[in-house]
């Protein structure tokens, strides 16, 4: 009986802790009241539809904390189906007040309150091929409302099989079976909702804008395949719109098999970003490749095969590798700098502003790790994620298409180059075989007379003036061909003063009086080896046109360049010819037509104007 004293007066306080905890609401703040936080849940394995009704006796349930991942419940999905009581006892202020609540699922379920069904997530089931099981977020909620301040209990019926390849190794490591948030109904749809929906919508953008710019530099490689630079950034911004297109998909709600697959690659899209944006910078600036850079796919598979124990080594990855990533090509990059090659200089800044906003962007992640839940001003976070994406990026696709543009204008230049070198070749066969040629197996033919004449004892004079003023015009011929090849004679100033030089050569043995004019100031310009040998050729004509049929004293001839165009005047005061001769075609091809085809065949214009008083003929070429 001593004890008795002692017994009454512990046994009200042993009703009172065999009592089942209440969780009470007294106000609802913005953000409204989580369920999940609090540990006056109770768990059955099981099921019976008489555990939806409030009058229910739960007190030997078991307690849990549905807010821990699966693997710290191991009850919950080894049972079959499942249910989940929670007493909630609110202010009489919120009596009869809308209210919402969401659920946020990794399984499958139904939502009761006292007793009535308010929400069906999926498919609850025991049969896996049945059961249909869901990931779902806040674009789901429920009208909710409290008839009494006393009593109320909500009820969730729950179902997650292990059937699932992917559910059963990459979903249930990471995920809680449910989260329950109860707010006012003002506010909620115009403030949470419209966020999130923007968020989500804002992925769209971002996968179409990474896509394109996988296009360009894919096409890039296409048309430049010596550019690999391209071909690994492409593939860079092709995992980057995947990455986005992932968060989209996700973000609405997603069957756990497709969940756990989108989850399963997004960290592999991420790593291939980072590892193919390295390739990219070393293949851009042929830089070798440093010895820690091992260190850094070896890091990305450990932190990816961890974060299937605990889901938040995902948050370390974030927080370690991205940074440990952009440093790493930052300082390839400066070393490419110093050692003097600039072409790396958008990318580098651009990397530097890609860091900073990066360390901005993870040090709330990082906080969150370390349990510091700060009020974060989440447009802030989403503005340095968005400059993370978009500074690099940017900056290495300007860099790659203004090598492209270049490489491609040096490569189209060298190609023009070679085909003009194959014409020039071409020409100088042909010029040495038609003309040359001949004129050499001429006088082959007059050497072997002048031999055979000398063995029967007569002297050929005659043949050997001949073979003499044959050898000349050879000589001249070769001379000239020399100077169509020759590299030192491209330039505008050369041609007008071979043209000059050869004028005065060429009427020395004449009484023909000969006033040239040049001009007195020669732009720098180079005319190509064709050209300059047709324009020769044209001009050639024109003199021996004067020199053979128009019987002058005098010829006037003059050089302009103005208006980039080099202007040869050849005008002389014989005594012309019939108009109508520069509509027909002389038999050996080099007349009056002829230079007007001849001009027109690289650009220039030949016009011919005769009198009794004389003819002018002016050959024009653009320059």
């Amino acid at each position: 009986m001593k004890y008795l004293p002692v017994f009454l007066f512990l046994f009200p306080l042993t009703l009172i802790a065999q009592k089942s905890k209440v969780f009470k609401i007294d106000s609802l703040r913005t953000e409204g009241v989580w369920l999940g936080l609090d540990k006056g849940w109770k768990w059955h394995a099981g099921d019976n539809p008489e555990w939806a009704k409030a009058d229910f006796d739960d007190s030997n349930w078991e307690s849990i904390n549905p807010t821990l991942d699966f693997y710290k419940i191991p009850q919950v999905r080894e049972a079959e189906i499942s249910w989940f009581r929670f007493p909630i006892e609110v202010d009489s202020a919120l009596v009869n007040v809308p209210l919402i609540a969401n659920l946020y699922l990794n399984g499958a379920a139904e939502l009761y309150f006292n007793g009535k069904l308010l929400q069906k997530r999926g498919l609850v089931s025991k049969d896996p091929k049945v059961e249909k099981t869901l990931v779902t977020s806040i674009l789901s909620p429920v009208n909710l409302s409290f008839s009494k301040n006393k009593g109320n209990i909500v009820a969730i019926r729950f179902s997650f099989t292990r059937s699932n390849f992917y559910a059963q190794f990459f979903t249930l490591t990471k995920n809680n079976p449910f989260d329950l948030n109860i707010r006012q109904l003002a506010g909620f749809p115009e403030a949470q909702l419209a966020y999130y929906h923007k968020f989500l919508m804002q992925q769209i953008p971002y996968f179409s804008l990474f896509f394109i710019f996988a296009f360009i530099h894919f096409s890039f490689y296409y048309f430049l395949p010596i550019q690999k630079a391209n071909l690994l950034f492409g593939f860079a911004m092709l995992f980057q719109s995947i990455y986005f297109l992932i968060c989209y998909l996700t973000g609405f709600g997603l069957t756990v098999s497709e969940d756990s697959i989108c989850r399963f690659l997004i960290q592999p899209c991420t790593m291939s970003v980072y590892i193919f944006t390295i390739l990219a910078v070393h293949s851009y600036l042929k830089r070798p490749f440093k010895s820690v850079f091992r260190l850094i796919p070896i890091l990305f598979v450990l932190v990816y095969a961890l974060q299937f124990i605990d889901f938040k080594w995902n948050y370390f990855m974030m927080i370690s590798i991205f940074p440990i990533s952009i440093f790493y090509y930052l300082t390839v990059i400066r070393e490419s700098i110093q050692e003097g090659n600039n072409e790396g200089k958008i990318i580098y800044y651009t990397g530097i502003l890609c860091l900073l906003f990066t360390i901005a962007y993870i040090i709330p992640i990082f906080l969150q790790v370390l349990g510091i839940h700060g009020q974060w001003n989440k447009w802030n976070w989403f503005m340095c994620l968005n400059i993370n994406f978009l500074s690099f990026t940017i900056g290495m696709s300007l860099t790659l298409a203004r090598d492209f543009a270049f490489t491609n204008y040096s490569l189209n230049n060298k190609s023009k180059e070679v085909q003009q070198l194959s014409t020039e070749k071409h020409r100088i066969a042909s010029d040495m075989h038609d003309d040359i040629g001949s004129d050499l197996s001429a006088l082959n033919i007059k050497t072997e007379r002048i031999r055979q004449k000398v063995k029967a004892g007569q002297q050929p004079i005659a043949e050997l003036d001949n073979l003499i003023d044959a050898s000349r015009a050879v000589t001249k011929k070769v001379r000239e061909v020399i100077w169509t090849i020759n590299a030192r004679h491209d330039s505008l100033v050369s041609i007008i003063n071979y043209f000059d030089v050869y004028v005065e050569g060429f009427f020395e043995p004449t009484n023909i009086v000969v006033r040239t004019s040049l001009p007195t100031a020669i732009p720098e310009v180079i005319i190509n080896g064709e050209s300059r040998k047709v324009l020769l050729l044209c001009f050639k004509e024109t003199l021996n046109n004067v020199l053979k049929h128009a019987k002058a004293s005098e010829l006037t001839i003059a050089f302009t360049t103005d208006n980039h165009t080099l202007t040869v005047y050849v005008q002389d005061n014989g005594v012309g010819f019939d108009p109508s001769v520069l509509t027909a075609s002389t038999m050996n091809g080099n007349g009056l037509r002829n230079l007007q085809e001849r001009m027109a065949g690289i650009g220039g214009k030949c016009t011919i104007q005769t009198s009794e008083k004389g003819t002018v003929v002016v050959l024009s070429l653009p320059v």
